[in-house]
């Protein structure tokens, strides 16, 4: 309550949504030390698709995607990420070629669909 009391000492016109609900340390402690959530892998010569792999063979039923009231387990995205890359496989596309990839925010996005 500080803080927000000396601000209104400072400019009593000022908007409430501009008022400062931390001190520049908690800010500080909240944005960087309790936000510590970076992952070292070991071994850095493993592609991402590989560790997917791994982690879906071993729990393939675990959820890895939820949006709103939709779950989709990891086996089914990762089987679906298999059926997108066949497809682009199959119309050519290869190691070093780029492809843009438009993506909604619904877990329907994250595979191909008919209309391909």
């Amino acid at each position: 309550m500080g803080l927000c009391s000396n601000a209104i000492a400072r400019d009593p016109g000022q908007s409430i949504s501009t008022l400062p609900m931390l001190s520049d340390q908690e800010c500080l402690e909240l944005l960087e030390d309790r936000n510590k959530t970076a992952i070292v892998y070991l071994d850095r010569n493993r592609c991402l698709h590989h560790i997917f792999e791994e982690h879906t063979n071993r729990t393939p039923e675990r959820v890895a995607v939820i949006f709103e009231h939709q779950r989709l387990a990891y086996g089914e995205l990762n089987r679906r990420g298999n059926q997108l890359a066949h497809y682009l496989k199959g119309v050519g596309v290869g190691p070093d070629v780029l492809v843009g990839l438009l993506s909604s925010d619904q877990p329907t996005s994250l595979w191909p669909c008919s209309e391909f």
